[in-house]
């Protein structure tokens, strides 16, 4: 099963409300969403998205918003990509994707998503192991119900500006 894990576009530091969750995306997150998304619409149909969960989050929805337009794709807000939550709720949302036969797609924050990446793909350096704004990273995981550890990292796609 492939899945790409994405970490939301660049990000104002602060919101209007001064709530965290209200931040929207700067214009380079909005570039770096747009980017993303007509990258993967050129890939072939096997490596592109089928299915996209984002963090209610307004800059995670804003980055799926423009991926899943690029895409001609809906999307799901999922609250377990929400800021605060476990990763083995991330590994739920996989486990439970599984059996859909499309390419699952996860749009949400760290440091969730830098404790998800080396804990599915094992012997990432530190530095591996980072997910920078805007960057997603594709993974393999070809385990069974234990997804820990059985995951190959096949490629990280980030606008370089």
């Amino acid at each position: 099963m492939l899945v790409y894990l994405v970490r939301h576009g660049k990000a104002e530091k602060k919101s209007p409300t001064g709530r965290d969750e209200d931040r929207p995306l700067q214009p380079r997150g909005e570039r770096q969403s747009k980017w993303l998304g007509d990258t993967l619409a050129s890939k072939p149909q096997g490596h592109r998205p089928g299915v996209i969960l984002t963090s209610p989050a307004l800059r995670a929805l804003q980055t799926a918003k423009v991926v899943a337009e690029c895409l001609h794709l809906a999307l799901r807000i999922e609250p377990k990509l929400q800021l605060g939550h476990p990763v083995e709720d991330v590994m739920e949302l996989i486990r439970e994707g599984k059996g859909s036969g499309q390419v699952l797609m996860l749009i949400g924050h760290n440091p969730q998503l830098e404790i998800m990446l080396p804990a599915l793909v094992p012997g990432l350096t530190p530095e591996e192991s980072e997910m920078r704004t805007g960057e997603a990273a594709l993974l393999d995981l070809r385990g069974g119900q234990a997804l820990a550890g059985a995951g190959v990292l096949l490629e990280r796609l980030r606008l370089q500006e």
